[in-house]
This record gives C-alpha cells, structure tokens and sequence, in this order.
C-alpha cells in the first residue's frame, strides 16, 4: 500500500470542494512521508554496510604487529595491515613475507628491530 497513492482521492475532493488549506497541509504531510521513505531506505543501508563491517571486525585478530582474519578452517589469512585497516578500514595484504604494506610503506620488520 502506497501511503501517498491512498491520499489523492482525498486531494481530489478537496481540489473540488475549494478546501485548499486542507490540500496544502497534505501536500505537506506528504513530502514528510517522502522524506521519511527516503531516510528510512538510507538508514538500512547503513545498517547492512555497518553490520558487513562488524562482521570483519569480529573475524579479525591482532597478532604480531598485523592484522590476521580467521579462516574457514581454522587457519589464519593474512597478515593484513593495521595502519590501513585503523585509518582507512581497508584490509590491505602486507607484501614481501608479510612484512611490508604495499599501500602506506608500513612494516612489521621497523617494530620488531
């Protein structure tokens, strides 16, 4: 059911009545329901991307100066870098032996030195 559909009968008889005040204030209400539509599809978007998100984080493990995401058999992907997943909550694959970030230069080796 289209709540704004529903509402143009009514418009139309107040259209033929003369009732504009009436007609005004639903052209009002509306809009707001429009604006409400509109934020609620905006806000379950972001709850999905919000819930993806989470979902990643409860995935991921901080070991040895590196992200690791847990793996479907019990195995660890990664190592991933914690500079770019802190700042930009990209989970960037750390290159030469996992010891370097291919994205911000970071490396594991500088810490450990």
């Amino acid at each position: 059911m289209n709540i704004i559909t529903e509402l143009n009968p009514v418009i139309n008889t107040l259209k033929e009545s003369e009732k504009l005040d009436y007609i005004r204030k639903i052209i009002d209400v509306q809009q707001q329901i429009n604006d409400l539509i509109n934020e609620n599809h905006w806000l379950k978007k972001e709850k999905d991307r919000l819930d993806r998100k989470l979902e990643v984080w409860n995935q991921l493990k901080f070991e040895d100066d590196a992200y690791w995401l847990k793996g479907k058999s019990d195995g660890m992907q990664g190592p991933y870098c914690p500079k770019c997943y802190g700042t930009e909550g990209k989970l960037i694959p750390m290159v030469k032996n996992g010891e370097e970030c291919p994205n911000c230069s970071y490396s594991r080796r500088k810490i450990r030195l």
